[in-house]
């Protein structure tokens, strides 16, 4: 009955652990592939905004903001420099 006793606790044990383990591997390697298209997402933004920044085309950068706002509502504002420090696009919530 002893040995029945320590096998059950061992197995207990090991599934535990076996379970710890593979839910820490598993988290890693989400965090990972979301990094991962987090920074393909701010990639592509980067890219997309570069000529509407370098030639100072409002009308297109506060179209821009906008959309960014709209579609991440945790964005508190978002504010755009040219090279003399003027703010060339903001956004804000009232």
């Amino acid at each position: 009955m002893k040995v029945f006793a320590v096998m059950a606790v061992s197995t207990l044990l090991v599934a535990g652990l076996s379970g710890l383990v593979a839910g820490n591997y598993g988290e890693r390697y989400l965090l990972r592939q979301l990094t991962g298209e987090s920074e393909k997402a701010i990639a592509t933004l980067a890219v997309s905004v570069l000529e509407p920044v370098i030639s100072e085309d409002i009308s297109i950068l506060k179209s821009i903001v906008t959309e960014m706002v709209r579609l991440d509502q945790n964005l508190y504002s978002i504010e755009i420099y040219n090279e003399r420090g003027e703010t060339s696009c903001r956004l804000a919530p009232p």
